[in-house]
Formats: C-alpha cells, structure tokens, sequence
C-alpha cells in the first residue's frame, strides 16, 4: 500500500511518461501543498521539470527546498545525490553551466556510484 506521496510520484510518473505534463505538475504541486516539509514531494516537483523540459525555474526553486529539507533516501525516497543531480539538468537547461556542473561534481562525490538511469526509473 502507497502513503501519500508514494502515490503521488506514481500517478505523476504515469502523467509525465503520457505527456500530459500541465496535469503531472498539478499532481506534484497538490503534494507540495499537503506535505511542505516533505522533501521528496519538492524533489518530484524537480523530477517532473527535468522530465518534461518545462518550468524549469520552478524545477530549481523545488530541488532546493528540497535540499533544504534534507533528502533522506530510502524505499522510493530521492537522496541527496540525485537531488543535486536533477537541479545541475536543470541549471544546464537554463543556461548556468558553471553551477550546473558544480551540482553534478557534488552529486558524484556524494556518490560515486550515482547511475541517474537507475535513479531515472525509481524516482
């Protein structure tokens, strides 16, 4: 059985994937709304800019509250690493790539082993 916010990253995951993005960031802003503190619903507001390639500047504003709020991992839980790993994407994607890079290098000294093809499919 999902909690709330597992079942919001599942239902925007299928939103996203069915490019029907305006209801996938809908979806990760109602998450936001019921749980402010929880970084994990910040970061899908993130996940779904890099995925989408819209609202980028509210994708970086998300990604660092979420870091803010310390990511913890987990079942299902973003980590810190792919946290600075999505908002280097989207730095680059706003044209800041000194930053982007420099949250790309933090992602990998985080964890060395940080394969975001992996990360891509569970978060």
């Amino acid at each position: 059985r999902l909690d709330a916010t597992e079942g919001m990253i599942a239902e925007a995951t299928i939103l996203v994937a069915e490019r029907r993005n305006a209801q996938a960031f809908s979806c990760v802003e109602a998450g936001v709304r019921a749980n402010p503190e929880d970084a994990a619903a910040w970061y899908q507001v993130g996940r779904c800019a890099v995925l989408s390639g819209e609202q980028v500047t509210q994708g970086i504003v998300a990604l660092r509250r979420c870091l803010e709020l310390g990511p913890t991992g987990g079942e299902g839980r973003p980590t810190r690493a792919a946290a600075h790993f999505r908002l280097g994407e989207l730095l680059e994607r706003a044209g800041d790539l000194v930053e982007a890079q420099r949250e790309r290098d933090l992602a990998l000294r985080l964890q060395p082993d940080l394969r975001m093809e992996k990360v891509a499919l569970r978060l």
